[in-house]
């Protein structure tokens, strides 16, 4: 059983050890938001250079669908990197050398775009049934900290690894995100101030739930620990 107490007070004191990378995770967040502001852009484009009604419908249509690609590729990039990033936090009890942040970038971000998309489309597939849906988010939830924890595994293996050690934990998992609901409710009434601080906790509090669900899976025999050699 994960120990939540204990996963939420090692992110905390993994935070206050890197906490010029609260900055950093915040103008990356920052940015991937904003990527959505471009359909606003499109939207006004749009109706200024339509000629009739269904010009408009077709020319917002069209832009949203490459609206929500393209925001969607920026952030499946941003989370990856993210992710390899609060992982390392979690596996050191050192600050995080800012240096290894650009070889990241230049390391992951076509992993982190190939894997969110294929991680979309595999998903997809449930999403008529919601429970189902629920349940294949869960099971693959642990594929981009399996990425990051060792890029050459592959996004179809990463996902197979991430349903093993998912394996009997899922609703650990579910009630350890629903822990946060508390902080969920602060960032609706400060008007998302919070996330700066609450996006870092909570992705270093599921880090540190991967290196506790990893180290399982390898005890029990259900993955083999030299695939992350």
């Amino acid at each position: 059983m994960l120990d939540y107490s204990k996963l939420k007070k090692s992110a905390r004191e993994q935070l206050h050890l890197n906490r010029i990378f609260l900055l950093i995770m915040f103008i990356a967040l920052s940015m991937e938001s904003g990527s959505s502001g471009f359909f606003s852009w499109f939207f006004i484009l749009s109706l200024l250079t339509a000629k009739s009604l269904q010009h408009v419908i077709f020319k917002v249509a069209f832009k949203i669908i490459i609206t929500l690609a393209l925001c969607f590729s920026i952030s499946n990039i941003i989370n990856l990197i993210r992710d390899s990033i609060y992982l390392e936090m979690s596996k050191s009890d050192k600050s995080l050398d800012t240096d290894a942040v650009p070889e990241k970038i230049e390391r992951l971000w076509l992993l982190g775009l190939i894997s969110g998309w294929y991680l979309f489309v595999k998903i997809v597939l449930y999403i008529i049934f919601f429970p189902a849906a629920i349940i294949k988010w869960l099971e693959y939830s642990q594929t981009f900290f399996i990425l990051a924890d060792n890029p050459k595994i592959g996004v179809e293996r990463a996902m197979l690894v991430s349903q093993k050690i998912t394996e009997g934990r899922k609703k650990e998992l579910a009630l350890l995100f629903l822990s946060f609901f508390g902080w969920f409710i602060l960032t609706l009434s400060s008007f998302g101030i919070v996330t700066i601080y609450l996006i870092p906790y909570m992705r270093l509090t599921f880090a540190n739930a991967y290196l506790d669900l990893k180290a399982d899976a390898i005890k029990n025999g259900k993955i083999d620990g030299r695939i992350f050699n």
